[in-house]
């Protein structure tokens, strides 16, 4: 062999042995990693991220039953079983939280009427929330109908309600002595819209008689003025 194709020969060797220990060093030692296994790896190393939420708030028990054990309603129960009580003849144990007065027209202006007497009932005395108010009408046309049935009761204190509206000739049961602060039971129709012409989406109460619970009797009442 001529020295020209000895040294061709040693250098083809060379080099196929140098690809050998290449491929052999590029070659893992273990088995080769199942498919998703780098990646499960790279994932346990990443750090533990807990996501700071805000705590769940505690929503309060409401104050007052829906319904008492003697079969009245609250003003919150009316209305939170308004698919019950919707057009349907109740009684509401509540108090009287405001009762609404006219403003007295100045003297030589012709004033438009006020609205038809009404009051507000609430489960708490010192409730101010209109949302949480129940609104009694239908108890008296006009404030002058009720100032008539207030002198006639006054003027004679054997007369029963039944004589007095019969003096006044009043169209409605009147009312003239509801007294602010007291608690009662009203009995009426919860409707969204009366006769006489109220109207409220949350639903009113179109009176139909009433009972004070805590009302002094009339001599201790006359007594105390």
């Amino acid at each position: 062999m001529t020295s020209t194709k000895l040294i061709s020969f040693a250098i083809g060797v060379t080099v196929a042995c140098g690809l050998l220990v290449l491929a052999a060093c590029g070659t893992p030692s273990g088995p080769a990693p199942v498919q998703g296994q780098e990646d499960q790896q790279a994932a346990a190393k990443l750090p533990e991220i807990r996501p700071a939420l805000p705590q769940v708030p505690s929503v309060p028990l409401p104050q007052h039953k829906i319904q008492n054990d003697d079969g009245t309603w609250s003003v919150y129960g009316l209305r939170k079983r308004v698919r019950q009580t919707m057009d349907e003849e109740v009684r509401v144990k509540a108090y009287v939280v405001k009762i609404f007065v006219p403003e007295p027209c100045p003297e030589g202006q012709t004033c438009p009427p006020p609205p038809m007497p009404h009051l507000w009932l609430g489960d708490d005395l010192d409730e101010t929330s209109e949302s949480h108010l129940l609104r009694v009408v239908g108890w008296a046309t006009s404030q002058a109908e009720i100032e008539m049935a207030r002198e006639e009761a006054a003027k004679n204190k054997t007369l029963t309600r039944a004589e007095v509206l019969e003096k006044i000739g009043g169209e409605l049961p009147v009312v003239w002595d509801w007294q602010q602060g007291k608690q009662y039971i009203v009995k009426g129709r919860f409707t969204r819209f009366a006769g006489t012409g109220f109207g409220a989406q949350e639903g009113l109460l179109e009176f139909i008689d009433y009972q004070c619970l805590d009302c002094p009797p009339p001599e201790e009442e006359t007594a105390s003025r």
